[in-house]
């Protein structure tokens, strides 16, 4: 089995590897494309927001259409499993007055827990977290900002 870890870690590494050479290759052309953040569903309560979420290329894929080709939703499922993910990323997530600088790992994810002091302004199930981009900048140095949303589970 010492071999299995092994070679799963030389094989992590290669992949981090070719992926930092990717990135840094791309930012030197400038021939990144521009950044986004993409946020999945939290979920809280009255007292705490936890969000994660991942920065990467925005490749443009749009949303399927029953019109769409055979072809067009093959390309467009390709450009969803290889996206390009921005490593060591830093985030601003805000919620209610409460603000915390995130860092994402070296795949582009991140996770924030956002944690208030007193009860939430509002009774609405789906709250709003306010995601912006601070590192690194975004091609035309453009601000990316993105909404996340959590549920907030009923007392």
């Amino acid at each position: 089995m010492d071999w299995q870890k092994g070679l799963t870690r030389l094989v992590h590494t290669l992949e981090q590897s070719f992926d930092d050479f990717k990135y840094w290759l791309g930012s030197l052309q400038n021939g990144r494309n521009p950044l986004m953040i993409m946020p999945y569903l939290g979920f809280g309560s009255t007292e705490f927001i936890e969000l994660k979420g991942r920065v990467i290329e925005d490749t443009g894929i749009q949303p399927s259409r029953e019109t769409d080709r055979v072809w067009n939703n093959l390309l467009n499922m390709y450009r969803r499993f290889e996206s390009d993910e921005v490593p060591f990323a830093r985030i601003a997530a805000r919620y209610q007055g409460v603000e915390r600088i995130i860092d994402a790992d070296e795949e582009g994810f991140f996770e924030v827990f956002l944690h208030r002091e007193g009860p939430v302004a509002t009774r609405e199930i789906l709250q709003q977290v306010e995601l912006e981009l601070l590192k690194p900048e975004s091609s035309g140095n453009r601000v990316v900002r993105a909404a996340g949303k959590a549920l907030i589970a009923s007392p």
